[in-house]
């Protein structure tokens, strides 16, 4: 997915009781016209650590870069190492994106690499 999309449509409808994975591939992305103290260059979700988004975020209160999602018009969520697994609480279109302020991404470059994985309960 880019990073230079506020909220990025994945083309995946999931519905509410399906379990969802996702997997990061390796990240190269930057959040501010290429500067080096904002590159996110892993192979995690995390984005850059300790550099919190405060303020009209898709987050506020985490860090910048995070992955970060929603379903449909939903409240986004963080999607983190963690908790990358669950159970899904609503049916929608999958949306993605980048923690950043709402005004920030026409400055981003780079793409987030990820699979998701979608599977019915037993």
């Amino acid at each position: 997915m880019p990073a230079n999309l506020p909220w990025f449509d994945s083309g995946i409808y999931v519905n509410q009781g399906q379990r969802i994975l996702f997997v990061p591939g390796f990240e190269s992305y930057n959040l501010q016209d290429n500067n080096p103290n904002w590159d996110a260059m892993s192979y995690d979700m995390y984005g850059i650590s300790e550099t919190v988004c405060e303020t009209n975020c898709a987050i506020n209160g985490q860090d910048y870069g995070r992955l970060v999602a929603r379903i449909g018009d939903g409240q986004p969520f963080l999607v983190t190492q963690a908790s990358s697994e669950f159970t899904l609480a609503s049916s929608g279109e999958l949306y993605l994106a980048v923690n950043d302020c709402a005004d920030c991404y026409a400055d981003n470059s780079g793409n987030f690499d990820l699979v998701v994985y979608l599977y019915n309960e037993p």
